[in-house]
């Protein structure tokens, strides 16, 4: 299924999660200051582009393990935990995002996945 144009906010768990065997197309939304993270891929697979996912309390998008994902041209901003987590064993194409302003660093990569120039990425944490 498709999740497009909504806004998202102020949810007192993860706003968005995607698990198993969900492959949506997750688009031009609005995922904001919710109390928990933003957006959690749990084995999920699918596209998420051209989202603004900004101040929520935890990490904003975290992509556990088994996922694979089209994450494109998303903003991921001034949150209180991480921008982005990635996982070892995720896989997917990461291009054109900017994530930046997040508290504890912009990019946590423990995966295999290269991230190229089309990305502007604030810091990256270890």
């Amino acid at each position: 299924g498709d999740l497009r144009n909504n806004e998202i906010y102020a949810n007192h768990g993860v706003a968005l999660e995607l698990i198993g065997n969900a492959n949506p197309t997750i688009s031009r939304n609005i995922v904001k200051e919710n109390k928990k993270g933003g957006v959690l891929i749990n084995g999920a697979r699918g596209t998420f582009a051209n989202n603004e996912v900004l101040g929520n309390m935890l990490d904003g998008v975290t992509v556990l393990g088994s996922s694979h994902v089209a994450f494109t041209d998303n903003q991921v901003t001034d949150g209180k935990g991480v921008g982005l987590v990635v996982e070892s064993g995720a896989e997917g194409v990461f291009t054109g995002n900017t994530i930046t302003s997040n508290a504890k660093g912009d990019l946590q990569n423990a995966s295999a996945i290269q991230f190229d120039n089309t990305n502007t990425i604030g810091n990256e944490s270890t």
